[in-house]
C-alpha cells in the first residue's frame, strides 16, 4: 500500500518599504510587492523561494517532488503565523491563498 505525505503550498503577497534618503530633498519611498512561494510539510519544516507567478509556484512545488491535490485551495483566511514568519526576510506579508500537496512517499 503507498503512503503519502502532505503539505500546504501557501502564496504569500509580500510588501516591503523601501526607504532611499536623499541629502537636499525628502526621503523617497518605493513600496515593493513580491510574490513568495511556501511549503509548509505537515508536522516537520517549511521551504521557501520568491516567485513570479502562480504557475512558478506550482513548477517549483513539482521540483520538489509535489503535486497540488485535486481537492485544490482553501478558502481565503488571514496568514498563518509560521508562513509570516517564513517570509519576514522579504517584508510584510499582507494576503496569501493556500493550496493542498501531496506526495508519495518512497517504499
Amino acid at each position: 500500500m503507498e503512503k503519502w505525505e502532505y503539505a500546504s503550498l501557501y502564496l504569500v503577497k509580500v510588501r516591503n518599504q523601501v526607504r532611499e534618503s536623499r541629502l537636499f530633498r525628502d526621503d523617497k519611498v518605493t513600496v515593493e510587492n513580491k510574490l513568495v512561494a511556501v511549503i509548509v510539510r505537515v508536522k516537520v519544516d517549511t521551504i521557501r523561494t520568491q516567485v513570479s507567478s502562480d504557475i512558478a509556484a506550482f513548477n517549483w512545488a513539482g521540483q520538489q517532488g509535489w503535486r497540488v491535490r485535486l481537492d485544490g485551495a482553501a478558502p481565503p483566511g488571514p496568514v498563518p503565523d509560521l508562513v509570516t514568519e517564513a517570509v519576514r526576510a522579504d517584508g510584510e506579508a499582507v494576503a496569501c491563498r493556500q493550496f493542498y500537496l501531496e506526495r508519495a512517499l518512497a517504499g
